[in-house]
């Protein structure tokens, strides 16, 4: 399942054009925001995989 924090944080980073500036932004660590672009990925490749 796709997190709506996940998409969020994830548009944030492609506006900004950095992952820093999108956790200050967020007002949250870097590493939170890595994660859950992870964890996006992660969701994105199983239903990928599932839709084949």
């Amino acid at each position: 399942m796709i997190s709506g924090r996940a998409l969020r944080y994830f548009d944030t980073v492609a506006h900004c054009h950095s992952l820093r500036q999108a956790a200050a932004q967020l007002h949250i660590a870097p590493t939170a925001i890595s994660r859950q672009i992870d964890l996006l990925a992660s969701a994105l490749q199983t239903m990928t995989e599932a839709s084949s």
